[in-house]
């Protein structure tokens, strides 16, 4: 067993913001921000978990909880620091545990490609869902108001989409490029995920997959177009507020709200990001300064809860009786805020860090000669970690999405290992012929079970 720098100077860093975030949470927050992204840099592990989702949170934590405007009310130095310290423990356990975790010791030749019809037949709930949500309510991406109509089972559905772009990422790992027709079905995905409004779908698909690929070294980043693209992210994000703001009449404006909430300093767009992660931050110190309570309801497992049978309260609507709503949807209560008033202070450090570690056991699991599809669920995790830092309520397809994905990859092993697991003996003939049709079978019914848990889902809502 070999130390690993990376998770060491992870490790170094979380401790020293831990210690140093009670005397000035400001500039450790960012001291930690530099000095992770330097780390990142030299080592070029812009994906180990302590550096990329410690760099992520600090910079969500800065931008948001910098008193830059008075939108939500101004954030307490106690509650930056608090949330400061949730962040460090999360990257010190992420280094912890890669610092002492073996990589397995085998190493996967690629194999022949996943079929097509696999990932079409993968897409068949977006595709259902998609038409559900046209049909009723139109197009959401260029009307806002009309996502928060739409049928939550269509939306869950349509969402499904992402597990096939994670297909898509398998293939070109085995392939080591895409066909013509594999650029095809790649943007109907992408068409499938704008269709619904959600203007965070199509991104967190993206960044889910290039983070397996670069895990799995079947893509190489570069620093500077990494920084473009992250720019060009952002930027998107920052558009599609400032248009979401033009579109409805509900809301500000973009220039009404800079002067409104005092940011006419900053340009457009990174203001409407201020305002867009400000909301949980500073809500988050509402919740633990005033005491606010839920009536005894849990809100992170809300969401969770309304695929059960029987009516049951979304966690945006329980937002929206307590603190309000904007267009319809509820607020974001950041994650932190949630678990310390649901759970309190010592279990939500310890959740913390439970999360680091999984990350890291992921992050290890996924090293060279380890199963590609692990590479992909560490991305899901991690990227969906960031959504849930800020969100504060476990949406069910943060849970099902991944497990869709993994469903499908693994009925696929099952039936056709001569074709998928390095790790089986070939298979008589009679045997691959049978389990040819079986698979096909197989992975038709797996697609047939997210339709079945949307239908059951109970009136669940989103927040926004």
């Amino acid at each position: 067993m070999r130390l690993d720098f990376v998770s060491l100077f992870g490790l170094l860093i979380a401790i020293a913001g831990f210690t140093f975030a009670g005397l000035a949470p400001q500039w450790t927050a960012f001291g930690v921000l530099v000095m992770t992204t330097l780390v990142a840099i030299f080592f070029r592990s812009l994906f180990h978990p302590a550096l990329f989702l410690g760099v992520a949170l600090t910079f969500i934590l800065l931008l948001g909880g910098l008193n830059l405007s008075n939108y939500r009310g101004s954030v307490s130095d106690e509650t930056f620091a608090y949330i400061l310290r949730c962040i460090t423990i999360l990257s010190g356990s992420a280094s912890l545990v890669s610092l002492f975790t073996l990589s397995l010791k085998r190493r996967q030749p690629r194999k022949p490609l996943l079929p097509h019809w696999a990932i079409i037949a993968s897409l068949l709930p977006a595709i259902a869902g998609v038409m559900w949500i046209v049909s009723t309510v139109g197009i959401p991406l260029f009307n806002p108001n009309a996502r928060f109509a739409a049928d939550p089972k269509a939306l869950f559905l349509a969402e499904m989409g992402c597990a096939t772009a994670s297909l898509m990422a398998l293939r070109y790992y085995m392939a080591g490029r895409f066909s013509a027709f594999d650029w095809l079905i790649l943007a109907g995905v992408a068409v499938f995920l704008l269709i619904p409004g959600y203007r965070n779908w199509l991104i967190v698909a993206i960044l889910v997959n290039i983070v397996g690929l670069v895990r799995m070294e079947a893509l190489k980043v570069r620093v500077i177009p990494a920084a473009i693209s992250l720019a060009l992210a952002l930027g998107f994000l920052g558009a599609m507020s400032e248009f979401r703001r033009a579109v409805s009449s509900e809301l500000l404006t973009a220039d009404q709200s800079m002067l409104q909430y005092k940011v006419q300093y900053l340009p457009s767009t990174l203001a409407q990001l201020h305002f867009g992660l400000r909301e949980s931050i500073a809500l988050t110190g509402r919740l633990i300064e005033e005491g606010i309570d839920f009536s005894g309801k849990t809100v992170f497992f809300a969401d969770i809860l309304t695929m059960l049978p029987g009516t049951r309260t979304s966690g945006g609507r329980i937002l929206a009786d307590a603190f309000g709503a904007v267009l319809k949807g509820g607020l974001t209560p950041g994650l932190v805020g949630v678990w310390t008033v649901e759970f309190g202070v010592t279990l939500c450090f310890a959740g913390f860090a439970l999360c680091g570690a999984f990350a890291g056991t992921l992050w290890r699991l996924s090293g060279r000669g380890g199963r590609p599809e692990i590479a992909i669920l560490y991305g899901y995790f991690s990227v969906n970690f960031l959504l849930l830092f800020h969100r504060g309520i476990l949406k069910p397809s943060m849970v099902w999405v991944p497990l869709y994905f993994l469903i499908i990859v693994l009925l696929l092993r099952a039936m056709r290992p001569q074709r998928y697991s390095a790790m089986q003996p070939e298979m008589p003939p009679q045997t691959v012929a049978a389990s040819a049709a079986g698979s096909k079978m197989l992975v038709t019914c797996g697609t047939l079970l997210p339709v079945a848990l949307g239908w059951s889902r109970s009136v669940p809502g989103e927040t926004r």
